[in-house]
């Protein structure tokens, strides 16, 4: 009986004293950025346009127009489906710059994601920033021309010693955004 209850107390001796090392340490503060510089966040994700613009419901759409008045005049109709998965899924690239003070922090394209490029852009990086008042400027294109910007922002931004800033894509307003991070 006394060995069971030394073994158990060893045991929880043995258990315990990582926990109060993990415990020790997750009390500590720690700062990822430093906190006499601001940081501006690059955080967009955004789908380019189609690179061929199809309508799969149309095409649909039209093919059950013609079922029905094949139905309606000869009562048999076959569908030809075969339009349908044809149309190209592959989006775009997104192309976004991004300046703080006529200082250009990006300029680049960035892939559509998926297997076959059907997917979103992802477009994140972290950039400091020296607090005070600073104008911000992103300009983005989602179409595939290379002459103009489909969306721009412009706008005096106060940054403040140890703040984040992020600069985000709305997409059911289709604008750019900087938002103070919590």
């Amino acid at each position: 009986m006394f060995k069971k209850a030394l073994k158990c107390l060893a045991a929880v001796i043995a258990l315990a004293a990582p926990l109060a090392v993990v415990l020790f340490f997750s009390e500590s503060d720690y700062g990822f950025y430093d906190p006499q510089s601001a940081v501006l966040k690059l955080s967009i994700k955004h789908a380019g346009h189609r690179t061929v613009e199809c309508d799969d419901m149309q095409i649909l759409k039209e093919e059950a127009e013609r079922y029905r008045a094949m139905i309606k005049d000869t009562k048999s109709a076959k569908m030809k489906l075969k339009k349908l998965g044809s149309c190209s899924r592959g989006r775009n690239p997104v192309y976004v710059e991004l300046y703080a003070d006529e200082r250009l922090l990006v300029s680049g394209s960035f892939e559509a994601g998926g297997w076959t490029k059907d997917g979103a852009s992802f477009i994140y990086g972290k950039y400091p920033i020296a607090p005070g008042k600073r104008r911000v400027v992103v300009k983005m294109r989602d179409s595939g021309q290379s002459d103009a910007f489909d969306y721009s922002f412009s706008k005096e931004v106060e940054f403040e010693a140890g703040r984040l800033r992020v600069v985000k894509f709305d997409e059911t307003g289709k604008k750019i955004f900087v938002q103070q991070a919590p």
